[in-house]
């Protein structure tokens, strides 16, 4: 029994203080309560998980809140790339940790269930890429993501999702894909 404690106590923290990425849209809570949904986390954004106990996951994310809107935290102040929102009835605590260019750079600090996690940022982002190719490439010509700002691609994607087999989860790996290797935003020059 004591060997399965530590077992257990060392697993609830084998992620713990690890920047992990969701694949999938989560859905969150500004407390342990999961059943009170508060948000929704996007893919593909890095969350630092602080703590995993019973199913449940304690993790914090940094961001862009435009103070006109501050139920939303972006990935860059410079584009709509969503990274968590949340209800306006529903809003968290956020820790601000500085300003630019007019929208404060937050912490917040929520809860989701465990599971749908990656370390592999890169892995994702080839998924998402020959999805898109192999999705999007069939009735016309493939757009680049450089061929279009990161502002402009989510309503790109939404008008032709309907011709597509991907699923909702699936969209929104495509579209993070797409608006952070776009023409005026690209990750790899962010980091």
């Amino acid at each position: 029994m004591k060997k399965f404690l530590i077992l257990a106590v060392f697993l609830a923290n084998l992620f713990a203080g690890d920047l992990m990425y969701s694949s999938v849209v989560k859905n969150v809570s500004i407390s342990e309560n999961l059943s009170d949904i508060s948000g929704k986390l996007l893919p593909t954004n890095p969350v630092e998980i602080l703590e995993t106990k019973n199913g449940i996951v304690k993790f914090a994310v940094m961001g862009y809140q435009n103070p006109a809107s501050p139920n939303i935290v972006y990935f860059t102040p410079k584009a709509r790339i969503l990274v968590i929102s949340f209800a306006k009835t529903k809003m968290p605590k956020f820790e601000i940790l500085a300003q630019e260019d007019g929208f404060n750079k937050v912490k917040v600090i929520a809860y989701t269930k465990d599971g749908d996690w990656s370390s592999n940022l890169e892995q994702m982002f080839s998924t998402a890429q020959t999805k898109f190719e192999e999705s999007c490439g069939v009735c016309h010509p493939l757009h680049h993501p450089h061929t279009q700002v990161a502002n402009r691609w989510p309503a790109f994607i939404k008008s032709m999702q309907s011709r597509t087999p991907l699923n909702q989860d699936e969209i929104w790996v495509i579209t993070q894909y797409l608006q952070k290797h776009s023409k005026d935003f690209n990750i790899k020059e962010s980091k």
